[in-house]
């Protein structure tokens, strides 16, 4: 994946809402799976655990889409924080594949 642009930036929960508002992509994924991800990411942002790592980072899609980074911008959306965020954009858009490889596949 080519990247134009990476920047850290706070990633607030009023942000974060607006980055998942473009998740069509993601959408359709296990909702059981998502949750888990979620609530152990909520866990670390409530035990002050959270680091901005670029390997954990956003990825957002020249058209604005949300590539990669659902869970981590859910987590921050329903804790109501605002954390520290590598957020890289993309020359994908939205309507290419799925980027993510980390869930697991049947």
């Amino acid at each position: 994946m080519t990247y134009i642009k990476k920047q850290l930036v706070l990633m607030t929960a009023e942000r974060a809402r607006e980055l998942l508002a473009h998740n069509d992509y993601n959408r359709r994924i296990h909702r059981e799976i998502v949750r888990a991800k979620v609530e152990r990411l909520k866990r670390i942002i409530e035990h002050g655990e959270w680091a901005a790592d670029e390997g954990k980072h956003i990825v957002i899609g020249k058209d604005g889409a949300l590539v990669n980074g659902q869970h981590r911008l859910t987590a921050i959306s329903e804790t109501g924080a605002a954390l520290p965020v590598w957020v890289f954009t993309c020359e994908r858009t939205s309507l290419s594949p799925r980027s993510s490889q980390s869930h697991r596949r049947s």
